[in-house]
């Protein structure tokens, strides 16, 4: 009954590829929902024995992946609280969301003529009515049936002879509506636009909607981000000024501002964790003689989504992955690390020690479940130079052999000396140890930190607290930018190799109604 969509082949390519080079491909487990009925679990792959029947709209975690026999991609999956475990094949599931996250207000329409509307959730008990094709109805609540293993949804509708309410089963509805899905989801207008041309390239992508500062507008936002934010101040005028290009439209920044967004470090910035600027997000931004204070427009730009989002000929903006979950490690490889840190100081192996520099933040990252790709952007944005810097050569003057390769604690007014107290004072004594206790870091005050969730490049620098600018990685306004570009050179450029992207896209309180310009 319900449209079913495919696992690109690049990916399974890709997949294949990163089993055969010992990368597990799932190190971090990930989940989709099942789409269509009468789903065969089988306890093994392709000829195994039917445990159980699945439905559509069950949230999945898929655990294992394999090529079977019949050439298909085949994934094992559970979930605890339906007792589910066992094989299934890739093209009988989605992204998007299940049955059970649909929120109580979303409004849907009958998929089919003469739907059953029932007294209570099951197809056995007593029909209040029936409602013909296209009724729009609206979710109050959700129930799984398990002796049918359906999905069903208490709803309110228009009465049909004088019934207003029942329950009707989940596939009976247009939930596969993506544009009706964005909508209940609180996009509306050019997001919604933007967004279903994206669903048009990557299918199985899943875009959810969050509000960064509830009870605060775009407007009031822009203004607390821009007390605290930088700019290259090569790059604030003159020939070198961003305002030369627009990313929304598919245009490239000339080739030195490029290299200054691909290399900016420690030594060109002064805030660059979470000290001073990001403490309470009032006071204005340390700057040195390379940044200025960002100009308000150009905050605004840089924090207004959809400007990420499609370039002017209708492909993928490079800088889209600032959106990507950080938590989720499909398709990341060492290579792509390999890749993102190419052409710096943390290349090949690391010296003295016996492990080499994209080994290292590939294993320690999917240790934590944060993508890898992130955690080298990160990297390179730091200490992009092919002769490193002062922060992670082990050669600063009374701070020998101490590394500090993600800046933490490196602010104030001599950054590299205080990130340098911090790199002792944790007991940094070799880059692996630096390395690993910066992801350490990462994971514990921004992935998964319970206070801040910061899982996206992007909430590593726009982050809210009480409507007021909080806990920002860096000052700079660009960085997300920056790092975004290199996220996705680790999927060597072809966004498809995240077959099953989940992506976390602001949307304020008050948006205006076009994006905001750079000028």
């Amino acid at each position: 009954m319900m449209r079913r969509i495919r696992f690109s082949i690049f990916f399974s390519v890709l997949t294949v590829l990163s089993l055969l080079l010992g990368s597990p491909a799932l190190a971090s487990a990930r989940s989709a929902v099942t789409d269509g009925t009468g789903i065969q679990l089988r306890n093994e792959a392709v000829n195994g024995d039917i445990i159980r029947t699945l439905n559509p709209g069950i949230r999945l975690t898929i655990t294992d992946e394999l090529t079977g026999k019949d050439g298909m991609k085949w994934y094992r999956v559970s979930s605890n609280s339906l007792s589910i475990n066992g094989f299934l094949r890739s093209d009988f599931l989605r992204s998007g969301r299940s049955a059970s996250e649909i929120p109580p207000g979303s409004k849907f329409k009958t998929a089919f003529d003469e739907v059953k509307i029932m007294k209570l959730p099951g197809d056995r008990e007593e029909t209040l009515c029936v409602l013909p094709f296209d009724t729009e109805c609206t979710v109050q609540s959700t129930a799984y049936e398990r002796e049918s293993g359906y999905y069903w949804f208490g709803v309110s509708f228009n009465p049909v002879n004088s019934v207003s309410s029942g329950y009707v089963r989940y596939d009976y509805l247009n939930t596969d509506d993506f544009e009706n899905d964005l909508k209940n989801q609180g996009f509306s207008g050019s997001y919604t636009e933007l967004l279903a041309a994206l669903h048009e390239l990557y299918p199985m992508w899943t875009f959810k909607s969050y509000d960064p500062a509830p009870g605060y507008s775009f407007d009031h936002c822009v203004d607390e981000q821009t007390k605290v934010s930088v700019i290259s101040a090569g790059m604030s005028n003159g020939n070198t000024s961003l305002t030369g290009f627009d990313g929304s439209k598919g245009e490239k920044a000339p080739e030195d501002v490029e290299t200054t967004l691909n290399t900016c470090s420690i030594e060109d910035i002064s805030l660059m964790d979470t000290g001073k600027a990001s403490a309470t997000g009032t006071e204005e931004a340390e700057l040195n003689e390379n940044w200025v204070s960002a100009p308000r427009q150009k905050v605004a730009y840089y924090m207004d989504p959809r400007n990420f989002m499609l370039n002017s000929d209708g492909t993928l903006h490079q800088s889209f992955f600032m959106f990507l979950s950080g938590t989720d490690t499909e398709g990341s490889n060492e290579a792509g690390v390999k890749k993102i840190l190419s052409g710096t100081s943390m290349t090949g192996d690391i010296p003295g020690e016996d492990s080499t520099y994209s080994a290292t933040v590939y294993n320690s990252s999917i240790s934590r479940s944060i993508n890898p790709y992130l955690v080298a952007a990160r990297m390179r944005q730091e200490h992009g130079g092919a002769s490193g810097d002062a922060l992670i050569n082990g050669t600063y003057s009374g701070y020998e052999g101490y590394y500090n390769y993600f800046n933490i604690g490196a602010n104030g007014s001599d950054p590299v000396v205080n990130g340098l107290i911090r790199a002792k004072k944790e007991g940094w004594d070799s880059r692996t140890k630096s390395i690993n206790g910066g992801i350490d870091h990462l994971s514990d005050e921004y992935f998964y930190s319970s206070l801040h969730k910061q899982d996206t490049l992007y909430k590593q620098r726009f982050f809210f607290k009480d409507g007021a600018a909080y806990h920002a990685y860096m000052t700079s306004v660009y960085a997300p930018v920056s790092e975004a570009k290199n996220v996705l050179k680790g999927y060597e450029d072809e966004p498809a190799a995240v077959s099953v992207g989940v992506f976390q896209i602001p949307v304020y309180s008050n948006m205006p109604e076009k994006p905001a310009p750079l000028n």
